[in-house]
C-alpha cells in the first residue's frame, strides 16, 4: 500500500471507522499476455481466454474457440502467461499496517458471516462487495478501494460494470470531503472505470461498454438466449431453431459486420444440489449463446420454447434449457 494512502488512512482512523473494500476472499486463475499483462482475450468473440483441457491449447470461455495463433491486441505479444487474482492475505497486511486497531471483517465466506453494523469508532472495517456493514449514526471517515488490479481480470461480460457498481456502493458509504471523508483507489484499473468512479458518472462507463459491445456483435447491441444442457440436446435445438450452420439464421448482421449467430458449445459443471437420476441427465453438460437481431428476438423465444417442448414431448434424452436476455449471459 502506497506511504501516502497509509497516512490518510491513520489520519482517518484517529476521528472513526475506515472501510476496506477487497474484491473476494478466494482465488482465481486468469489468462494473460506474458509481455503487457493484459487479459488474454478471444480474437473471435472478445472473451477471456482459460488453459486447454488435453490438447493444452488455451480457449475461449464465451465461444469455446482454441486459441490458435494468439497475438494480442494491444501489445503484439504471441505468449501467454497465468496470474493468480484473490485478495487472500490482506487482513494480515493491514493489522501489520495499523497496529492496535480493532479489525472487523465482513464476507459471507468468513466464520462471522456478514456483519450488519458497526460502531462510530475507530476500526478498521475488511468487507466483500455487497457485504459492507454501515456505521450506525454515522459513515466512514475513509473508504479504500483494495486490489483494484483485480478488475482487470474478471471473466463475465459485465464485468467492469458490476465492478463500477460495487465500487461506487462502497464509496458511498464514505462521509462527504467537506466533512473530512477520504475516498482512495489502490491498484491499477481500466481508466474508463476510473474516470466514471471519480466523476461519479457511470455514463462514462456505459458509453464505452456499449461502442465496445456493438463491435463485437454483443448484448445490448443484439438480443440474446442462453441454451444448456446435455450436448447433443443442445446440438439439436441449435438445428432445430435455425442457428447451427446451414440454418437461415447462421449468421448476424450488424453495422455492416457479419458475425456468427451462436458461441460455444463450452462445457459447464452439473449443479451441486442434484440427484444421482438428475446427475445422469447432466452428463456431457453444455452451454450456448444465441445471438440475434433485437426485431428477431420474439421470434427466437417462441422457437426455442417450440424445440424445446417437442424435446419433451418425445422425451429425448438429457437437460435441456433456455433463457432468453439473462443477467448472467456469459
Amino acid at each position: 500500500m502506497p506511504h501516502t494512502a497509509v497516512r490518510v488512512l491513520s489520519a482517518a482512523l484517529e476521528h472513526g471507522p475506515v472501510l476496506f473494500s477487497i474484491p473476494s476472499d478466494g482465488i482465481s486463475e486468469s489468462l494473460v499476455c506474458a509481455r503487457c499483462l493484459r487479459q488474454a482475450r478471444c480474437l473471435r468473440c472478445t472473451g477471456p481466454l482459460e488453459r486447454g483441457g488435453p490438447t493444452g491449447t488455451p480457449r475461449c470461455r464465451w465461444c469455446g474457440a482454441p486459441a490458435v495463433d494468439w497475438h494480442c491486441p494491444h501489445c503484439g505479444g504471441e505468449r501467454m502467461r497465468v496470474v493468480r487474482v484473490g485478495a487472500a492475505g490482506t487482513a494480515q497486511e493491514l493489522q501489520g499496517l495499523f497496529r492496535g486497531v480493532p479489525m472487523v471483517l465482513s464476507s459471507p465466506h468468513q466464520p462471522q458471516g456478514v456483519v450488519e453494523q458497526v460502531a462510530d469508532a475507530p476500526a478498521i472495517v475488511i468487507a466483500t462487495p455487497g457485504a459492507e456493514p454501515h456505521v450506525r449514526a454515522g459513515a466512514y471517515r475513509a473508504v479504500a478501494i483494495l486490489d483494484a488490479w483485480t478488475s482487470l481480470y474478471r471473466q463475465s461480460i459485465d464485468a467492469y460494470i458490476d465492478v463500477l457498481r460495487d465500487w461506487m456502493r462502497a464509496m458511498a458509504l464514505c462521509a462527504p470531503r467537506a466533512d473530512g471523508g477520504a475516498g482512495l483507489l489502490i491498484g491499477e484499473t481500466d481508466p474508463v472505470i476510473a474516470q466514471s468512479l471519480m466523476t461519479w458518472d457511470p455514463r462514462i462507463l456505459a458509453a464505452a461498454e456499449l461502442a465496445q459491445r456493438r463491435e463485437a456483435g454483443l448484448p445490448p447491441a443484439v438480443s440474446a438466449a442462453c441454451v444448456w444442457g446435455q450436448r447433443n440436446a443442445v446440438a439439436e435445438t441449435l438445428r432445430r431453431i435455425g442457428v447451427a450452420s446451414g440454418g437461415d439464421w447462421a449468421t448476424l448482421r450488424l453495422c455492416d459486420d457479419e458475425f456468427q449467430t451462436v458461441l460455444g458449445p463450452v462445457p459447464i459443471p452439473p449443479e451441486r444440489t442434484v440427484d444421482s437420476r438428475e446427475l445422469e441427465q447432466m452428463r456431457d453438460r453444455v452451454k450456448a449463446v444465441v445471438l440475434v437481431a433485437h426485431a428477431r428476438r420474439a421470434e427466437l423465444a417462441t422457437r426455442l420454447r417450440t424445440a424445446v417442448a417437442r424435446h419433451v414431448a418425445a422425451r429425448e434424452f438429457g437437460e435441456l434449457r433456455f433463457r432468453v436476455d439473462p443477467k448472467d449471459l456469459l
